[in-house]
């Protein structure tokens, strides 16, 4: 397979929203009650492609999105609370990040966020941030096994979710 890490496009909508459609199925199969119709929406998508802040791991021999991240300065107003090692450089979060179902445990879910650390130290960022919801087991270890270090939990509406952040240095 032959991949490329870039800016989702609009007409990558559909594609896109499917497989977060896809990703939801799977983690109600798991007893992961994360997401659903209320979060993530299209229109959430729609404007992340708008504020050019959505990336995708495409496939490009079948022409398919397989993998989403958004990476802004967008903080959740929870993000107050926590307790973050890195309070006066250049921040960035980590959102929405999901691998289509059928690709998963077939590392394109470190290739996503290795492309979208290597983006971030060349938007010279200093540290990213990011929250996982703790009842999915899969996505703490994969942030753990990333270099990413607990700083504390925050609540939101699905429940308590724990914030991880992974400084650089740039």
């Amino acid at each position: 397979m032959s991949y490329i890490f870039r800016l989702a496009e609009m007409n990558d909508i559909d594609k896109i929203f499917k497989i977060y459609q896809n990703v939801v199925f799977h983690l109600r199969k798991l007893n992961i009650d994360q997401w659903d119709e209320v979060y993530p929406t299209k229109e959430i998508l729609r404007n992340d492609i708008e504020e050019r802040s959505l990336f995708v791991v495409f496939d490009t021999l079948n022409n398919i999105p397989i993998s989403s991240i958004v990476i802004n300065g967008s903080q959740e107003p929870e993000y107050k609370s926590v307790n973050w090692a890195n309070t006066k450089g250049k921040i960035c979060v980590i959102h929405r990040f999901c691998v289509e179902p059928v690709f998963q445990r077939r590392g394109i879910g470190n290739k996503t966020l290795l492309s979208a650390e290597d983006y971030i130290m060349k938007k010279r960022y200093s540290s990213v941030r990011l929250d996982v919801f703790t009842e999915n087991l899969s996505a703490l270890n994969f942030y753990k096994r990333n270099g990413y270090v607990f700083r504390g939990q925050i609540v939101f509406r699905k429940g308590i979710f724990n914030c991880y952040e992974k400084i650089f240095d740039c």
